[in-house]
């Protein structure tokens, strides 16, 4: 089978296509086998939706690479017992060839006495960090906090469905037709970047869309309130996750206040929906 791994050398990401980093034939490594990667949420984490894509693999503080599941991790053990450390991966603001780790998550370990040529089989549950901060948790099933009208026409604002949804029994719903062309909408609640200082801030959302999804915030100051788009999310036939990363635009700002904005614009089409599900606004 043939995979692809990242590896990390001087600060830069090198792509190979292998089955990994050394010949069988030549080297005596042991397999690490890593079918798939889970997440599990806790009580006030909300739904445990995810796109956790890569795992980043350490042996005995080594980085081996980063991997996507299902591989075979070719691992030259060292001693009797091996500490093998994996960090979930995502792809930063849905951008394939942005590779991270993700923060918010706690690390899988594990000592393992990997024997050259046999295969061991890991399957890594990743659980969010307990210093993580859940600034918002919105999944539709009541009253949601997308309440503020952002682009001042009264007439449109964020439905909730009933018909389309990820997890639980409701999704956010924006509808446009020839009649009511933009719908821009923001959270209620104006968010604080007191103690932010330069720590990550990350938008968890899930969404389902047949016109253009734009996601960004409304930044506020003592000067000016200025709205800034950080992605446009075009349109899936099926729901997809994506992790916004806004920790330039919150923790490295002079902003004080901001707000998480949502908007779709009807283009060349008659309609349009967009749906979003199990948002989460995350910092340390």
């Amino acid at each position: 089978m043939k995979n692809y791994s990242y590896i990390f050398s001087l600060g830069l990401i090198l792509f190979c296509g292998s089955c990994g980093f050394y010949d069988q034939a030549e080297v005596p490594a042991a397999f690490l086998k890593i079918d798939s990667i889970e997440q599990v949420t806790t009580s006030g984490q909300g739904f445990n939706s995810h796109k956790l894509t890569d795992v980043w693999v350490y042996a005995d503080t080594e980085l081996l690479g980063v991997f996507t599941p299902p591989i075979d991790v070719p691992v030259i053990p060292k001693s009797d017992s091996t500490e093998i450390i994996l960090f979930p991966g995502i792809r930063n603001n849905g951008v394939s060839t942005n590779p991270i780790i993700y923060p918010f998550m706690d690390r899988y370990e594990n000592k393992l006495p990997l024997k050259s040529g046999e295969t061991i089989t890991i399957d890594p549950i990743f659980n969010y960090r307990s210093s993580a901060v859940f600034e918002m948790i919105e999944g539709f099933e009541g009253n949601h906090g997308f309440t503020f009208d952002a682009d001042t026409i009264s007439s449109t604002s964020l439905l909730v469905s009933e018909e389309e949804f990820l997890e639980g029994s409701r999704s956010g719903h924006f509808s446009i037709d020839e009649a009511n062309r933009t719908v821009q909408v923001a959270t209620g609640l104006e968010f604080s970047t007191e103690g932010l200082d330069g720590r990550e801030v990350y938008l968890e959302l899930d969404y389902k869309n047949d016109t253009p999804l734009f996601v960004g915030v409304i930044a506020r100051s003592q000067l000016q309130e200025l709205k800034e788009w950080k992605v446009i999310l075009p349109p899936r036939d099926n729901w997809n996750k994506i992790y916004v990363d806004f920790t330039n635009e919150l923790a490295f700002s002079n902003i004080e206040f901001y707000r998480i904005v949502f908007g779709v614009t009807l283009g060349s089409a008659t309609e349009g929906d967009a749906y979003i599900d199990n948002v989460k606004l995350i910092h340390f």
